[in-house]
């Protein structure tokens, strides 16, 4: 677990990133990380909704 390690002890990691990332060390793995593979496309969609809004109001993709 060598990455997991050094994101958790990370000082420039963020506090939202590591408490993510203990909870989801506690529950199933094949479900944190359905979850979490869910979760980045969520947020990728509003990041992509959030830089190209006329795109979203348009239709577009």
């Amino acid at each position: 677990m060598g990455d997991i390690d050094r994101v958790l002890s990370d000082f420039a990691a963020s506090d939202w990133l590591k408490t993510s990332l203990a909870w989801a060390l506690r529950r199933d793995p094949v479900d944190a990380a359905a979850d979490a593979e869910y979760l980045a496309e969520l947020l990728s969609e509003r990041c992509d909704a959030v830089l190209r809004p006329d795109q979203e109001r348009s239709g577009k993709s």
